[in-house]
């Protein structure tokens, strides 16, 4: 199995004092998306076919009469996800939009993305308001076939947009995991899911706000929700999304994502006693007990993501092999992680193993040492701090009885204060790389 292959919510709305109750008008640097939009809607005569809901605004557009019995089916699903996203769930829904599409109503347009099945892009804000907001439309690939995909898919472009109607600055990249995961929720489509998580599983080092890995890295909204919201809920996710309005200066040309998720992120961990380095780490901690390592307390109810939620290990090495000197795969981003397998059966009963890892300034690593029983659950845990300014870790694990193995997470939770704090929209993100000393010792 291990081979290397509810109250929180509220407590945010009562609590987040520190972030405010109202949107931000910030004067720093431009840090959001551009405020035009990356594409316009489609261009098609004002006689193309389109039918709207009855019952939920909402509009589903093909370009040519040859494709118009397609708009009924796919209205249809729209219609079912989003009446269990917004109604079930409380998910916010897309504001409506003036009849920019012909009515005012979230639309959906069939029509071919490029490289993709899905886009969904935020309409220019055509009105004042008090935080950054916009309408959105959705681009959908039409030669998807009826089924859980494209339910799945019109549950993700509903969820994205009702988010560009909260936060039209926000990191795309989180947003989009959000959506991700509400979809999850709302319409259960393994095909959507696997391969999204296999890759991204696959590249723990990438961070969680890392271009191209949105759908996979659903993940950390998931474990956000599942470990301090209610269960069977999105409360807490939602929340977090409210208390990151913000509201740009006129005038500018990109949005001003201040504060953004990672910032409400760090102010929910302050109140609660803890840091944003901490969530990172036990969020990296739970990725490693995701699909068939899943042992019902760090990622509870991932078993169904089988092997494709296992998690690339860096290292797995012996106890009658050290020392050894180890370097990750690949560098590690802010809110990456890399793990360590050490096989300590059979070691002798006296055994302990002396640890130190090296990296460089301004990043900070944390680091926790699991010791994992027979059956891959969670025997004890050592997590000790790492300093804002240290550049290195020594640690000394000792008395391996009854496990099979020691497992080591580090995660990269950037620097913990200063200029070099993680921000997921200042890109490139720099990745940092370590070296690990592993030293038997009886």
């Amino acid at each position: 199995m291990w081979n290397t292959k509810g109250g929180l919510a509220a407590a945010i709305i009562a609590g987040l004092l520190v972030v405010g109750t109202a949107p931000v008008a910030w004067a720093g640097p431009l840090t959001g998306p551009p405020i035009a939009p990356a594409r316009s809607r489609p261009a098609w005569s004002a006689a193309h076919p389109a039918l709207c809901s009855d019952r939920q605004p909402l509009c589903v557009h093909v370009g040519s009469p040859k494709q118009a019995p397609l708009v009924r089916p796919v209205l249809a699903d729209l219609e079912e996800v989003a009446f269990r996203a917004g109604r079930v769930l409380r998910w916010p829904a897309p504001l409506t939009d003036r009849s920019r599409g012909g009515a005012a109503a979230f639309d959906v347009y069939l029509e071919k993305p490029v490289g993709r099945p899905l886009e969904v892009t935020a309409d220019v804000p055509m009105f004042f308001d008090f935080a950054d907001r916009a309408t959105a439309f959705a681009v959908l690939d039409p030669e998807l076939p009826a089924g859980c995909a494209r339910r799945s898919l019109l549950a993700e472009a509903w969820a994205r947009a009702g988010l560009y109607g909260v936060d039209v600055g926000a990191n795309d990249a989180l947003a989009s995991s959000s959506a991700a995961y509400v979809a999850w929720l709302v319409e259960p489509c393994e095909p959507m899911i696997l391969g999204a998580i296999d890759d991204y599983q696959a590249n723990p080092q990438r961070a969680v706000s890392s271009e191209g890995y949105a759908r996979g890295a659903m993940l950390f909204p998931w474990f956000i929700q599942t470990q301090y919201g209610a269960p069977h809920s999105v409360d807490l996710l939602h929340a977090l999304w409210l208390y990151s309005q913000q509201r740009t200066p006129p005038g500018n040309f990109s949005y001003v994502n201040r504060p953004d998720f990672i910032d409400v992120l760090r102010s929910l961990q302050k109140d609660r006693g803890a840091t944003l380095a901490d969530l990172l780490l036990e969020y990296s901690i739970a990725r490693a007990f995701v699909g068939d390592r899943d042992d019902g307390i760090h990622m509870p109810d991932s078993t169904w993501l089988g092997r494709a939620g296992r998690v690339r290990f860096d290292g797995r090495v012996d106890y009658a092999s050290l020392p050894q000197w180890i370097r990750p795969v690949a560098p590690i981003e802010p809110s990456g992680a890399t793990y360590l397998w050490v096989n300590v059966k059979g070691a002798p009963k006296n055994a302990s193993i002396g640890f130190r890892a090296e990296w460089e300034t301004p990043t900070v690593f944390r680091f926790a040492f699991m010791k994992i029983g027979a059956d891959g659950t969670e025997l004890s845990r050592l997590a000790p701090i790492s300093q804002e300014k240290a550049t290195q870790l020594d640690v000394n694990v000792e008395d391996f009885s009854g496990a099979e193995a020691l497992l080591i997470v580090g995660a990269n939770v950037g620097a913990i204060a200063g200029d070099f704090k993680y921000d997921p929209d200042e890109m490139p993100l720099e990745p940092q790389g370590y070296l690990i000393t592993l030293v038997a010792q009886h």
